[in-house]
């Protein structure tokens, strides 16, 4: 019993020390991006309405940005957590140098 205690202690310390690093800067970043994204959309949707442009397109442009700002803040986040995501981004970088 004793030896599955001093497991579990060891792991917990492990996550803290690990989350006091990495998780938490990520959980903030995560945070205010939500915001920025929400907010930017917002504008941009608000923007876009004033153009008089047809409703189907701002929603479509919405949905768009949507997408991207938050494809955006999720390689940030996971780039901040130490995933290297420049596999996401470049996929064809090696073969591009290799020509």
């Amino acid at each position: 019993m004793d030896a599955i205690i001093d497991f579990c202690k060891k792991w917990i310390e492990k996550l803290a020390d690990f989350g006091l690093a990495r998780i938490l800067p990520a959980l903030i970043l995560l945070a205010v991006g939500i915001l920025v994204v929400r907010l930017a959309v917002k504008a941009i949707t608000a923007t876009l309405g004033k153009a008089k442009l047809d409703p189907t397109v701002v929603k479509l442009c919405r949905s768009v940005l949507n997408v991207a700002l938050y494809a955006l803040l999720l390689l940030m986040v996971a780039s901040r957590l130490g995933i290297d995501v420049t596999g996401i981004v470049c996929p064809n970088t090696q073969n591009a140098l290799d020509d």
